[in-house]
């Protein structure tokens, strides 16, 4: 290899990244609560509405299947080394988030189901038309407007698909023709944050909105079951409504150019604007 190629090796080392999914700080004294710092966040079990359609005509759940899914749920904990924190004032009890201030993530998703076989659905996730994490808090303390007290509504990041699928482990009744979970399923929805700015921070002190590669985000949920969801349609070419429970968590992933790489880069830069130079 002459000494131009090494240095354009050099330069496409240099551009390399590495991935950062822990010790993120959230900024939560911006809205009566606490700052802290975790690697995941912990979300409520909650149930999901989806409307899935007879896409091939085929009268039955042997697709692929268009679906549509809305769900919304709430932040129980910011979670650090699997150690829950409370990031307001007050506690989850168990019934309802009593605190005065509460984020929540809602998210519209679409994709492809397939019955595979009679004990196995696949979910590929092909469209995100909106997912939103946000927060409600109690900006002026009187607990008397807004959700339950909480007057004021924050934007934290909007998201975009990154792609994803499930794989659900199901049974479908001999007589009844219902489908449901009998073992352990999951989906991995995979997006990329738009973050506000002046809330969340990576560990070296970069504001997240400011960052030059969005950061990439893990939403894991299990799925824990499945109501309403039959074998059949109703009609050819038709629809049928159900839900899904699960429970699920989300983490973020920062890419952080490395500082040697960085410098490696700009030797290569030099020297390849050198050889052109005498060239």
């Amino acid at each position: 290899m002459n000494m131009k190629n090494t240095l354009i090796a050099l330069a496409l080392v240099g551009s390399a990244s590495t991935a950062n999914a822990s010790d993120i700080d959230f900024k939560g004294t911006n809205f009566g609560g606490f700052d802290i710092t975790f690697d995941l966040i912990d979300f409520l079990p909650e149930t999901a509405t989806v409307t899935q359609t007879d896409s091939n005509a085929s009268g039955n759940v042997l697709g692929p299947d268009f679906f549509d899914e809305f769900g919304a749920t709430s932040v129980v904990s910011f979670t650090l080394d699997n150690v829950g924190l409370p990031y307001s004032n007050t506690s989850f009890d168990g019934t309802v988030l009593q605190s005065d201030m509460v984020l929540y993530f809602d998210y519209n998703v679409q994709g492809t189901a397939d019955q595979t076989s009679a004990t196995s659905t696949e979910v590929t996730f092909t469209a995100l038309p909106s997912a939103e994490l946000y927060l409600w808090w109690d900006s002026d303390g009187s607990d008397a407007t807004g959700v339950n007290g909480r007057d004021t509504r924050v934007s934290l990041a909007d998201f975009t698909l990154d792609g994803g699928s499930c794989l659900l482990n199901t049974a479908i009744d001999g007589g009844t023709g219902d489908i449901s979970i009998t073992g352990l399923s999951s989906c991995d929805l995979h997006m990329e944050g738009t973050f506000a700015a002046g809330n969340f921070f990576t560990d070296s002190g970069d504001d997240l909105a400011a960052l030059v590669a969005l950061p990439k985000i893990d939403y894991d949920a299990t799925v824990q079951d499945i109501f309403g969801l039959n074998y059949n349609y109703a009609a050819v070419g038709g629809t049928q409504d159900f839900t899904v429970q699960h429970d699920a968590n989300m983490s973020i992933v920062v890419s952080v150019p490395e500082p040697t790489s960085i410098a490696i880069l700009g030797l290569g830069l030099l020297g390849l604007a050198g050889t052109r130079r005498r060239s």
